[in-house]
């Protein structure tokens, strides 16, 4: 009988936790890219990085490093605080019920 995980390896949070909060980052991530008026192939350029890379942080399937959230925040000239503030303001504990 197989056991299914219930916390993420990396971060020790619950496995929905933890998609939550990377599909939160990412969509604040695109929101701010797109408050600048950049597509996903300009702000790929702009960085430095592939196209797909971008994609997958935004859908919340990669998770970028602290250096890479400095990279971009300096690119959209922005602080790497805003893409954490509003992925926090957006989690379960500040959801209206």
């Amino acid at each position: 009988m197989s056991t299914t995980q219930s916390t993420c390896p990396k971060c020790g949070k619950s496995i929905e936790d933890c998609a939550a909060s990377q599909n939160n980052f990412g969509n604040s991530f695109r929101e701010i890219r797109e408050e600048t008026g950049k597509t996903q192939e300009e702000f790929a350029s702009i960085i430095g990085e592939k196209e797909m890379e971008v994609s997958l942080i935004e859908q919340g399937k990669v998770r970028p490093t602290v250096d890479q959230i400095v990279k971009f925040a300096d690119a959209l000239g922005k602080s790497p605080f805003e893409f954490t503030d509003r992925s926090f303001a957006k989690s379960k504990f500040f959801s209206q019920a």
